[in-house]
C-alpha cells in the first residue's frame, strides 16, 4: 500500500513539475527537505497568518517513531 501511494505522489509530482517547466523554470532557492532516510509521513498541511505554512506528521527512523510540527515560509 505505501509503495501505491509512493507510485502515486511521484506520478501527481511529474505531471506538476512538467506543466511548471513548461511555463517557467522553478526556483529551486527555497527549496527544503524534513525528514529522515526512512518512513515520513505529513498527514495536516494548514496555512498561517503569515502566509507561510504548517506540516504535522511523523517519522519512523531506527525503530522508533517521532511526531513533527514544520514551519515553513
Amino acid at each position: 500500500m505505501v509503495k501505491f501511494l509512493k507510485g502515486v505522489l511521484a506520478l501527481i509530482l511529474f505531471v506538476l513539475m512538467a506543466f511548471g517547466l513548461s511555463a517557467k523554470m522553478i526556483d529551486t532557492v527555497w527549496t527544503r527537505t524534513f525528514g529522515g532516510k526512512e518512513f515520513d509521513c505529513g498527514y495536516s498541511v494548514q496555512q498561517t497568518d503569515d502566509g507561510g505554512y504548517i506540516v504535522a506528521g511523523h517519522t519512523y527512523i531506527y525503530g522508533e517513531s517521532d511526531i513533527y510540527l514544520v514551519k515553513t515560509d
